[in-house]
């Protein structure tokens, strides 16, 4: 249907009309969205090179086909052909639109997403930051664009180990002990529902999925480790557990993070 849409609008008002751009790109994003990347890279640098024409290098328009362009580029892997065109994106709606706009915000995060996954954290951090700082003036604390970019940072800082960072601005997520399964490891340690897993092998627990993930990752024959549980709120034990299944239901239960509390004051 698009292919079909194209050629009619091409054949009304000509090859270089912003209206065929507008089909090229839906056709690009159907084919990208398909896993076609081969196919949809020539149509993305057409439609780039129409709008480019037509409004001009600075264009908002171009903007959005430098973004959509990168993107493919960097779902290819292929970063350092995303990295000038989510750069000039970025430089285009500064511009355009002022340092403090919405767009601006994506494109800082999509800059930053990209050093991230250069695992060039120290140039994507700032970048990160600066998109928090548009969002939360902009939408608001509460906007999902807002708390997809905390979400991007905390997982960031997690990366780089700085999880004091993490609690400060996603909040401490405490490990809730719902059940424990009858003859399971758990159980034969004494471990009851109510109890509140806080370190494991000397480490603060903070967020449940990295514990999961962390035990999940263990050898099967790696030695035991301490688990320390705070029971009724005063009680401190400690646990040598082995690798496998611990055997019990748990549940994250968040604290609220300092950025929290002041958003409350």
């Amino acid at each position: 249907m698009f292919e079909r849409s194209l050629a009619i609008w091409e054949k009304v008002h000509g090859k270089e009309h912003p209206l065929v751009a507008t089909n090229l790109n839906n056709l690009a994003k159907l084919y990208k969205t398909q896993g076609n990347y081969d196919q949809a890279k020539p149509l993305f640098e057409r439609v780039l090179a129409i709008r480019e024409k037509v409004f001009g290098k600075e264009h908002p328009s171009v903007a959005t086909s430098l973004n959509n362009l990168a993107l493919l580029h960097k779902t290819q892997g292929n970063y350092d052909q995303a990295k000038p065109l989510y750069e000039r994106a970025l430089a285009i709606r500064e511009k355009v639109f002022g340092k403090e706009h919405t767009s601006v915000a994506t494109s800082l995060n999509n800059l930053a997403t990209l050093h991230n996954f250069q695992s060039n954290y120290e140039q994507a951090k700032p970048l990160y930051e600066r998109s928090l700082a548009i969002r939360e003036k902009v939408l608001g604390s509460k906007h999902p664009s807002t708390v997809n970019t905390l979400n991007n940072l905390a997982t960031l800082y997690g990366v780089q180990g700085n999880y004091a960072k993490v609690e400060e601005i996603m909040g401490k997520t405490e490990i809730l002990v719902i059940s424990v399964l009858s003859d399971s490891q758990g159980e034969k340690l004494g471990i009851k529902a109510g109890d509140i897993f806080t370190h494991y092998n000397g480490e603060p627990i903070s967020i449940g999925s990295r514990f999961a993930d962390r035990r999940n990752a263990e050898p099967d024959d790696s030695p035991a480790k301490e688990l320390q549980i705070l029971r009724n709120s005063k009680e401190i034990l400690k646990f040598s557990i082995l690798p496998g299944k611990i055997g019990v239901k748990t549940q994250d239960r968040k604290i609220p993070s300092t950025r929290d509390k002041e958003a409350k004051n």
